[in-house]
């Protein structure tokens, strides 16, 4: 199940990858997942502020996730083993609402 699970989400953020500049990349196995977000995608300039502003608004819309990384502007994806593909649809569409807010 967190093998399905898991590529269901990745699916989903590569989905959301293009349609968002700030994710440089999407890169996990399984149900551990990080998202890189960066203010360029050809500098690779992290972008700091910003994961901080979308793991807070992901805590207003009940969904815990933290950040990782020397800059700390990887979005660090672990759910529970119990995740289900109506959840990853759900922090999809929370997370692509959070960085429509920020263009």
């Amino acid at each position: 199940k967190a093998h399905e699970v898991g590529r269901h989400l990745l699916e989903r953020l590569r989905e959301l990858q293009s349609r968002h500049a700030c994710i440089g990349d999407v890169r996990g196995m399984g149900l551990f997942i990080g998202v890189d977000l960066v203010t360029n995608r050809d500098t690779r300039a992290p972008a700091t502020a910003l994961a901080g502003y979308v793991v807070n608004r992901l805590r207003e819309e009940r969904i815990l996730i933290g950040t990782e990384g020397p800059a700390d502007n990887v979005l660090k994806i672990r759910p529970p083993l119990t995740v289900g593909r109506e959840d990853v649809d759900v922090l999809c569409l929370s997370l692509d609402m959070i960085l429509g807010e920020t263009t």
